[in-house]
């Protein structure tokens, strides 16, 4: 990931195919969020793209 990069901890992701897939494509459907990458084992994902840092906010999802 870029110097961008923003490390976020995933709550209630009971499934590693469709749920990485369903993160991953909220995630990067965020508004200057270019690439996300999740990472099930660990539930964990890394954003990464222009916006991210300079935003400073905090993302709640709710994937049903």
């Amino acid at each position: 990931m870029s110097d961008n990069s923003i490390h976020l901890s995933i709550l209630g992701m009971p499934c590693a195919c469709g749920c990485v897939a369903s993160v991953e494509n909220a995630l990067n459907k965020l508004d200057g969020v270019d690439k996300a990458s999740v990472n099930f084992s660990d539930h964990t994902a890394n954003t990464g793209g222009f916006g991210c840092q300079r935003n400073n906010q905090i993302y709640c999802i709710s994937i049903k």
